[in-house]
């Protein structure tokens, strides 16, 4: 084979061109060093928060949690209901706060859509759940039940938690 080089200036250009060719076509194959980094540690996690909401229902709340321990409640008031927002706080164990922050690792929340939905259906429950890992948020939309099963799992488990909390109103 003499005359054929497999390696060299010549192979350089036509790798580099074929892998240029490849992205623009939308078949880019990145080295392991440069895949995005788009998932976070269950130890980076600071805060998990969970709104739900529905057109005038009477449960719309929201559950803030945070590794240092403190949780808040917001039960939202309605106005047609004549009730207004009221809040509450409690603590969370450490060790509670962590399992909900190795489910969003192992599930890989960040790499979650920012929205699950029926687009014929406008109105309807709705929870946005908010994941803050160091200088990183991210929220993810659901509305009738149309998150995948990771999401809903997260969901069921959140409220789990609050539920089991004990709860004083904030004055």
């Amino acid at each position: 084979m003499a005359g054929t080089r497999a390696f060299g200036p010549a192979a350089t250009v036509s790798f580099v061109l074929g892998s240029v060719a490849m992205a623009c076509a939308g078949n880019q194959v990145l080295p392991p060093a440069a895949q995005p980094a788009n998932q976070v540690s269950a130890e980076s996690v600071t805060e998990i928060a969970m709104e739900r909401r529905c057109s005038g229902c009477d449960r719309e709340i929201e559950i803030v949690l945070k590794r240092d321990g403190t949780a808040a409640k917001t039960q939202f008031g309605n106005a047609r209901r004549g009730t207004v927002d009221r809040q509450f706080v409690s603590s969370i164990t450490v060790s509670a706060f962590d399992d909900l922050a190795k489910m969003i690792a192992s599930d890989r929340f960040f790499d979650l859509l920012d929205e699950y939905r029926d687009p014929a259906t406008a109105d309807g429950e709705w929870i946005k759940t908010t994941v803050t890992a160091g200088p990183r948020r991210k929220s993810v939309v659901s509305r009738d039940g149309k998150a995948p099963a990771g999401l809903r799992a997260l969901e069921a488990r959140i409220d789990e938690m609050a539920n089991a909390l004990s709860w004083r109103e904030r004055r």
